[in-house]
């Protein structure tokens, strides 16, 4: 599975095997495709982040010799050759899950979730019943660790709910993230969090029309903060989707379906806005037409580079 609810396969991208280059008609924009080369599949690796310099990524994976279930493994990119990945170490993953990294621009603080389920099927294996053990987390790198990680603590994590992929502001003055906690619009809902006191703010509702009576769980900020794009699925029998939306006059635009340029039929999510303000990592079926690797298709990380930007 390549997002948190699912993974079908469209024929129509058969041609990315690798790169695929499209002159976009408006006006000669181009969007170049590409594979994230440290993420394996056959791992089900997903949920990439990296500080601004692009020089440090972080991502979950269930490979061999971690700590837990899914851990967060780290990449570094010296030249153009990312480094083998290695884990992020015991201060940050444990014995449950740690999924869906974030880090903030200057790679010093890594936000992250902790959970009793893992990985692509965590929302789905919720189920109806709000789950207790779905939390944020942080840690800061300190004399060439990462330190021991933080749960955040209420307002921002909530005994009665869930929260996942929580995504820094470029200059770390608000959190973004997903939460079913009470008093949303729907079964999950975006909110972000202040900065506040050395600590963080109570979350406010991004409200409608962003958040809808569907799920919106994974947002992605853009450096100017005037971009989110979000995972977004509008029906239960439906797949995980692609949307953007535009915060104009102070509040967001309704999310709008990205289309067939970053959607395949179903599966894609985990979005995140590179800090250059024009690339997309996004765990994406794009790649199922490769033959499946042994353990099942895993996930697998896409880079769309669009010209205009996000």
């Amino acid at each position: 599975m390549v997002s948190r609810y699912g993974n079908r396969f469209d024929k129509r991208l058969v041609g990315c095997l690798v790169l695929a280059f499209v002159l976009m008609p408006a006006a000669a924009e181009t969007l170049l495709i590409s594979p994230f080369s440290p993420v394996d599949p056959k791992h089900a690796e997903g949920c990439v982040s990296l500080k601004e310099a692009a020089t440090l990524a972080v991502f979950h994976s269930r490979r061999p010799n971690g700590l837990g279930g899914y851990d967060l493994w780290i990449s570094r990119r010296d030249g153009q050759r990312w480094s083998a990945p290695v884990n992020a170490g015991p201060g940050i993953n444990a014995s449950q899950h740690e999924i869906d990294a974030a880090l903030s621009a200057d790679g010093t603080t890594l936000f992250f979730t902790r959970s009793a389920y893992g990985g692509a099927t965590a929302l789905a294996a919720l189920g109806p019943i709000p789950d207790m053990q779905t939390d944020i987390y942080m840690s800061r790198w300190r004399n060439g660790t990462w330190g021991q990680a933080e749960k955040l603590p209420s307002p921002v994590n909530l005994a009665e709910s869930a929260e996942f992929r929580p995504v820094p502001s470029r200059d770390g003055n608000r959190l973004f993230f997903g939460s079913n906690r009470p008093g949303g619009l729907g079964g999950y809902d975006i909110y972000v969090s202040e900065r506040k006191d050395g600590g963080w703010g109570m979350p406010v509702n991004l409200g409608a029309p962003l958040n809808s009576l569907g799920d919106e769980v994974d947002a992605a900020v853009a450096p100017h903060g005037r971009t989110l794009i979000l995972a977004k699925r509008t029906k239960p029998s439906e797949g995980q989707r692609l949307f953007i939306s535009y915060l104009r006059g102070g509040a967001w635009s309704e999310a709008a379906d990205m289309g067939p340029r970053f959607n395949t039929s179903a599966g894609d999510g985990c979005p995140w806005l590179g800090y250059d303000g024009k690339s997309l990592y996004v765990n994406s079926s794009l790649r199922s037409f490769l033959p499946t690797p042994p353990g099942g298709p895993g996930h697998a990380v896409w880079v769309f580079t669009y010209s205009k930007g996000f």
